[in-house]
Order: C-alpha cells, then sequence, then structure tokens
C-alpha cells in the first residue's frame, strides 16, 4: 500500500515539474509582471496556455471526493493522463520551459520547497486532502517565490543603477532614446549604423527596452570609449520611460509611432500617447525631438512639444508624395521597389539625394528617414551616409527573407507583431503575385478591446490573397474569419506545431511564399528553415 502511494505521489510530482516550468515560463516571458501576466487570464488562449481547464477539474474531483466515492480515482486517472501528455510534449519538443536565469530556479525552488514541507507536514491526512493541499502550495510557493525575487531583484536594480549613473558621469555618452508603438528596434539599427562611420556608438540589443535592461547593458557591456548611446525604451505603464531617462538624460528623443499596442495594460490611447511622450519631456535643454509625421498621433504629440517645450529643437520625417520646402522636416519618397532592391530619394534643408537599398519592404523607408535625419544632425556628411545605406541590415526576425531548398521563400517577421507591422508584412508578401501565400502567425496580443476590430481588419486584407491562413491563437479565428468573409474556410486553427510543420512541408511546392508573423516557438521556425 505505502509503494503504491508512493508511486501516486512521484506521478503527481512529474506532472506538477511539468506545470510549475510551463507557469515559470510564462512568468518569465511576461517578464515578472503582475500586470501582464493576469492580461493571460482574460483571453482563452492564456488561460489554456496556463491549463486553467485542467486545474479546475482536479481541484472539483477532489473537493467532490468527500461526497463522491470514485472522485478520486477519477482525479487520479487526471495525473496518469497528464504524465502521459506532458511526456508526450517533451519528446515532441513543444513543452513550455523557462530559461533558467538565477531568478526563474529560485521561483522554481521555491514552488516545491513549499511542497515538500506541506507533503511531510499534511502526511498523515486523507488522501483527497493531501493532494486538495500539495496542488494549492504549489501555487502559493510560485507566488511566494516571485515576491520575495523580485524584493531581491529590485535590490539589485538599485545597486545596478546607482553603478551605471557613475559609469554615465565617466563616459558622458551623447543619448539618443527611440520609442514608439511600432519601428523601435528597426529605427534604433538604423541610426547605430548610419552613426557608426562617424562616431564609437553603442546600442541595447534584444529585450534591453526597459530599465533593468538598460542599465545591465550600460554595466556589462559598454566601451568606455562611447560616444554616442543609442538606447531603446518601451513600456507598459505610464513612469517607465520617464524612469530610463532620468539615467540615461537623452539628447535626442525619437519617436516612432503611435497605436493600440499593449492598450489592455495601458487601458487607453492617450495613457500610450502620455507615456511615450516622457521621452520628449525629459530631453535636456536645447535638445532635439523628433515625430514621425506619416503617423497622425505623432503629428499631435509635436504640435503639443512645440507648447510645452519651446526650448527643444523639434524635427519631423515624412515619406511624402511631394517635397515641400521646410526646414525642419525631412521628406522622402520610393521611386521604385524591384528586386528587394527599393530606390528613393531624401529631400531635407534645401538639398535631394537618391539612394538605392536592399530591404525587404518599402515601409522601412519610415524608419530609414527618421536615421538620416539623426545621422546629417550629428554631421555624418551624405557620402558617409550612402556609404552606410548600401550595407544597412535589419535586426534579426524582422522581415528576414530566405529561400528554402525546396525553391520556397520564408519571410521571417517573427521579433514582435503590432497592428502596422502586421500590415506592413502583408504588404510585402502581395508583392510575390505569381506565388501561392500561406501565412503562420499567432495574432496580435495585448489588445483589449480592440482586438476585434484589428483582425477583423487584417482578415479583410488578407481575403483572395492568401491561399492559407494558420492561426495558432484560436481567440482571434471568429474576427479574422469575418474579414475573410467568403474565404472564411481558408482560416485554419492549428495550436500544435508538430502538426502545423507537416502541414506546411505538404504545402510548400516549390512556389510558394509563406510568412511567420508574431511570436512562434524556435523549435517551429528552426525545422520550418530546414525545409
Amino acid at each position: 500500500m505505502v509503494q503504491i502511494e508512493f508511486l501516486i505521489f512521484i506521478l503527481w510530482l512529474v506532472q506538477a515539474s511539468y506545470q510549475v516550468l510551463v507557469w515559470v515560463y510564462w512568468i518569465q516571458t511576461k517578464e515578472y509582471r503582475s500586470d501582464r501576466f493576469q492580461v493571460m487570464f482574460k483571453s482563452p488562449e492564456g488561460r489554456y496556455e496556463l491549463g486553467t481547464g485542467l486545474l479546475f477539474v482536479k481541484y472539483f474531483l477532489l473537493l467532490m471526493t468527500p461526497f463522491v466515492n470514485y472522485s478520486f480515482n477519477i482525479y487520479l486517472l487526471v495525473i496518469f493522463w497528464l504524465v502521459f501528455w506532458g511526456t508526450q510534449k517533451v519528446i515532441k519538443r513543444q513543452s513550455r520551459r523557462p530559461v533558467f536565469t538565477q531568478r526563474a530556479t529560485r521561483i522554481i525552488a521555491t514552488a516545491f520547497l513549499v511542497a515538500t514541507v506541506v507533503f511531510v507536514f499534511f502526511s498523515n491526512s486523507s488522501s483527497y486532502l493531501h493532494y486538495l493541499i500539495l496542488e494549492s502550495s504549489l501555487f502559493i510557493g510560485l507566488i511566494f517565490g516571485v515576491y520575495w525575487t523580485g524584493i531581491v531583484s529590485r535590490k539589485v536594480l538599485a545597486q545596478e543603477l546607482n553603478e551605471a549613473t557613475k559609469r554615465l558621469d565617466q563616459i558622458k555618452p551623447l543619448v539618443i532614446g527611440i520609442t514608439g508603438s511600432y519601428g523601435k528596434t528597426t529605427t534604433k539599427d538604423f541610426v547605430t549604423q548610419l552613426l557608426a562611420r562617424k562616431y564609437k556608438v553603442e546600442r541595447t540589443v534584444g529585450s534591453q527596452n526597459t530599465l533593468f535592461g538598460v542599465v545591465r547593458k550600460i554595466n556589462t557591456n559598454f566601451s568606455p570609449d562611447t560616444k554616442i548611446f543609442v538606447a531603446e525604451m518601451g513600456a507598459y505603464k505610464l513612469g517607465e520611460i520617464q524612469s530610463m531617462c532620468k539615467l540615461l538624460q537623452p539628447k535626442i528623443g525619437i519617436i516612432t509611432g503611435i497605436e493600440l499596442q499593449h492598450i489592455e495594460l495601458f487601458r487607453s490611447l492617450e495613457n500610450i500617447k502620455h507615456a511615450k511622450f516622457e521621452l520628449i519631456e525629459s530631453l535636456e535643454k536645447n535638445g532635439i525631438a523628433i515625430f514621425n509625421l506619416n503617423n497622425k498621433e505623432c503629428v499631435a504629440l509635436q504640435n503639443t512639444a512645440r507648447l510645452v517645450r519651446p526650448d527643444l529643437r523639434i524635427f519631423g520625417y515624412k515619406t511624402s508624395a511631394k517635397f515641400e520646402k521646410e526646414h525642419n522636416i525631412i521628406y522622402s519618397k520610393v521611386i521604385s521597389d524591384t528586386s528587394n532592391v527599393i530606390k528613393f530619394k531624401v529631400g531635407y534643408q534645401q538639398s535631394i539625394h537618391e539612394f538605392k537599398v536592399r530591404l525587404s519592404g518599402t515601409h522601412f523607408i519610415e524608419n530609414l528617414t527618421a536615421a538620416i535625419l539623426v545621422a546629417r544632425e550629428m554631421q555624418v556628411s551624405w557620402e558617409e551616409i550612402g556609404k552606410s545605406i548600401t550595407r544597412l541590415a535589419l535586426p534579426s526576425k524582422t522581415m528576414s527573407i530566405q529561400k528554402l531548398t525546396t525553391g520556397d521563400i520564408l519571410i521571417d517577421d517573427t521579433y514582435n507583431s503590432t497592428p502596422i507591422g502586421f500590415k506592413s508584412a502583408l504588404n510585402y508578401l502581395f508583392t510575390f503575385t505569381n506565388k501561392n501565400k500561406y501565412i503562420a502567425t499567432t495574432g496580435i496580443i495585448e489588445l483589449g478591446n480592440k482586438a476585434y476590430e484589428v483582425h477583423t481588419e487584417l482578415g479583410n486584407l488578407m481575403k483572395r490573397k492568401v491561399k492559407r491562413i494558420y492561426l495558432r491563437n484560436g481567440e482571434f479565428a471568429n474576427s479574422i474569419k469575418i474579414g475573410l468573409g467568403s474565404d472564411a474556410h481558408r482560416l485554419e486553427v492549428v495550436d500544435d506545431m508538430q502538426r502545423l510543420y507537416i502541414k506546411l512541408k505538404h504545402k510548400l511546392d516549390g512556389n510558394s511564399v509563406l510568412l511567420l508573423e508574431g511570436k512562434l516557438p524556435e523549435s517551429f521556425i528552426g525545422k520550418i528553415k530546414s525545409i
């Protein structure tokens, strides 16, 4: 009897381990932020990823055990099934698991330490009560783990912030801050590449767009002879960009555009605008504020800046059909776009210059125009700008084009997805007029009550143009289908990445283009690239 109970506990521990790793993965993915993590509970897809349905079933069966004799036996069957299901996921490399950083490891250890104490302390309880307490202890342990490691992280951040402040005081780089709802990373990389011909430039990389990320960059990978630091600034609530600016004291600030990204966290478009405008408010006296005049919200912010910060030099960049001779606006216009070579001209301060660049989509000219404006304000010659443009590179996983061994074309746009970014990717996809077009996407998350409107519009853009759309997030299926109209049958929800890989492998016939849009598992992307 004791051996059977021990075996049951081992099986419970196996499925509990899988469950904890999934939860810590999402806690880590959401940057240990309770606000972002809570948003997951509001969507069916989020609740599915966290396995809340199965948790409810387990709790229900345990609570019913005193009243229904066989309820606990059904609970054990669920445990056995979860062990089998989790094992299959691991074997197929479809399981969610966190990066085992120091903080993630401590949270996992805390969860199992609490569960172990409970197991020993309540070992004499009846079976159903024992496991009811064990199930609860996992979440108590996770919550406690996140809480105490958060205290440690805040202490570490305070120490490292002080160190970063001293380091910046010593090096004294000119800081360029870049924020916006979209286009931050691309603009940051373009600015860096254009300035690097004349200056020693450092930039934030990867997820270093938070205060913690910026501090880590300065303290661990920052050259002492740096002249310019280009910092991407992300935010999920008011005050976060302001905190970064307090450390960095930016001289130049760029707002790349405003849209509904993360509106479920910000709660309104006005809050998003206020959050991004914190960069402009924080610029040093006689600093330079740059706005994307193709974006109506940015135009409004530029007008506000003229009123509240008359001490700033305020510029705008715009892609326009005509060039107007305004001293504080740089204009660009695409002349031609063939075979990934874009020919365009730029007009600025009474002069016009023509360039060629290899980019997968004319929408990137918007980001490049901003970078050219910064380069000119930093006294980089037009000749040097032209040389940099010929070797310009996009950020990883941003409209990255690869020809597969089958002859099919893969567009990897999995770094991030926003409404404008998704539409731009579609516009580029549609330039392949004589090829079958396929899309695999997660949809766009954290849009709140605007999700229906945005995904319906995306569906409308894809109808009659895309042969098959594979959607990982079933939450957005109905709205996309409404947009597709009579082409709704072209949408298929597939949450099993192995199954999706097999489907795509059979579909790609040497005359197809596949767009991967939004965050998808690395293992899946790797398999697709090896086709």
